[in-house]
């Protein structure tokens, strides 16, 4: 029952972290779009948010596969 849960928690990890990214990899394409319009200081502004967003992304992938492994690991109730 626990692999059923592991994995269970693995796909719905996966999925919000492929979500994720998405959303970082759109934010950069406006911001491209954002640059290529002349308003270079907007499009600075959306990739400094976009890089702490990108961190962000980063310590969430090792906090969910952590706590992906964490379900294995559970007592049973």
């Amino acid at each position: 029952m626990r692999l059923v849960a592991f994995l269970g928690v693995l796909v719905l990890n996966i999925i919000i972290l492929a979500l994720g990214w998405a959303v970082l990899a759109f934010g950069y394409w406006l911001s491209d779009l954002v640059y290529d319009a002349g308003l270079w200081p907007i499009g600075a502004v959306m990739r400094i948010v976009l890089l702490f967003m990108a961190i962000g992304w980063l310590i969430s992938v090792v906090g969910r596969l952590m706590g992906s492994v964490a379900v294995l690991f559970a007592r049973p109730d």
